[in-house]
């Protein structure tokens, strides 16, 4: 639905300011739900379904909340950059995601601590999506500036 009004509105010369806007607000509701639910329920729900032999995912878990949360909040909007034709920012966020994931679990191997690679995980894809989702914002807010002249 999103990106169909996305084009509809560039399509007609109808401003998409308001349009991610609210998505924006409906997903970062959605993503708060959800890392209020990881840390509320993950511990009882990892242990009820799979007994305590596993209670270390709901560890693991928590660590990557971060990266559940921007996954949630920016992913859904960054078929903005195919609809604005700016690939070429996808393809610099993907590839230094790339390079920040290897770093991330680099860094866990030579420390021997798995916690410091799904944080450092968590941390580069909170840095990149928020990059992304600062992109997106700034080509919206400049559209709205253009369309407002």
């Amino acid at each position: 639905m999103f990106m169909h009004k996305l084009r509809y509105n560039r399509a007609n010369c109808i401003g998409t300011y308001d349009i991610f806007i609210k998505y924006s607000l409906n997903l970062l509701g959605i993503s708060l739900l959800a890392i209020f639910g990881i840390f509320t329920l993950a511990d009882w729900i990892i242990v009820q379904l799979f007994t305590d032999k596993y209670a270390d995912v709901a560890h693991i878990l928590k660590l990557l909340s971060p990266y559940v949360a921007v996954h949630i909040l920016v992913v859904p909007l960054m078929g903005t950059f195919i609809i604005y034709e700016k690939q070429r920012y996808l393809l610099f966020l993907k590839s230094f995601l790339l390079a920040m994931t290897g770093f991330a679990y680099m860094v866990a191997i030579f420390t021997a601590n798995i916690d410091y690679g799904f944080f450092l995980f968590s941390l580069s894809s909170v840095l990149v999506y928020g990059y992304a989702y600062f992109l997106m914002y700034k080509n919206y807010y400049n559209e709205r500036i253009e369309l407002n002249k």
